[in-house]
């Protein structure tokens, strides 16, 4: 978000629409992963955040035979249900009772998570907001976002994968997050995207601005795509390879 702000932010008389932005495509094609999940309790102890966030995940649905839906990458979660320290800390009661409160309500929670891919869409954007601004008196980012009929039937599918393995476990359902109720994983992408054309894209493929040959931007905003699987890895890559890229030009 704040790479697209920035570059917004360097107008001049020489750059009207801000830096590397003659395409207009700054802050455009804003994606994030969206969330689908579903839990409840299991009649069988789960050790729920036991082992840290999640150690299982599958990708048998991140292929799909047409265009109906996007990918999905199904996780499967450790930290379903409180921990016994939250347990603790949350209730009003002490010793001998909070023991058995513990006992009753903890280890018996499971769930399914995804991350859902979200096609890039002009219509995402970050951009300069009208009103508010930082503490430096400047615009704050505006996010415009929006979730398309595509990316609302792969989170459906989602929750249908997700329901159909639960009930085969034998799971009491107790909350499903849909596509009415989902949100972002804040795995921010896109906005400053990478291709060959300079009238579609903002950077090149060494990750040099079209417009600037100085101004290299190694980041997810260059993603052009997003999929369903998370970007720190590549994030890690890109960088590397930019350095690389300004090492041969020095």
């Amino acid at each position: 978000m704040e790479n697209p702000r920035l570059l917004l932010l360097s107008e001049s008389e020489q750059y009207p629409d801000g830096l590397a932005n003659s395409s207009g495509l700054v802050g455009r094609y804003f994606m994030d992963h969206l969330f689908a999940g579903a839990g409840g309790t299991l009649d069988q102890r789960t050790r729920q955040n036991h082992i840290g966030f999640n150690t299982t995940e599958s990708h048998q649905f991140y292929d799909r035979p047409d265009d109906s839906r996007g990918a999905i990458k199904l996780e499967f979660f450790n930290y379903a249900g409180p921990s016994p320290v939250e347990m603790a800390l949350t209730g009003d009661d002490w010793g001998d009772e909070m023991l058995e409160r513990i006992r009753d309500g903890y280890g018996t929670h499971v769930a399914m998570g995804a991350l859902v891919e979200q096609p890039p869409r002009k219509e995402n954007q970050i951009r300069l907001h009208p009103e508010r601004t930082d503490d430096h008196g400047n615009p704050v980012p505006d996010v415009v976002w929006s979730l398309s009929d595509y990316t609302r039937r792969t989170i459906e599918r989602a929750n249908e994968i997700q329901h159909e393995v639960l009930n085969e476990l034998g799971v009491d359902i107790g909350w499903t997050v849909g596509p009415d109720a989902t949100g972002p994983a804040f795995h921010h992408m896109g906005t400053t995207r990478m291709g060959d054309d300079p009238d579609s894209s903002v950077v090149n493929a060494q990750l040099r601005t079209h417009d600037l040959g100085n101004l290299t931007i190694p980041s997810s905003s260059v993603f052009p795509t997003g999929g369903a699987m998370n970007p720190t890895l590549t994030i890690a890559a890109l960088a590397l390879k930019a350095a690389d890229h300004v090492a041969e030009r020095l």
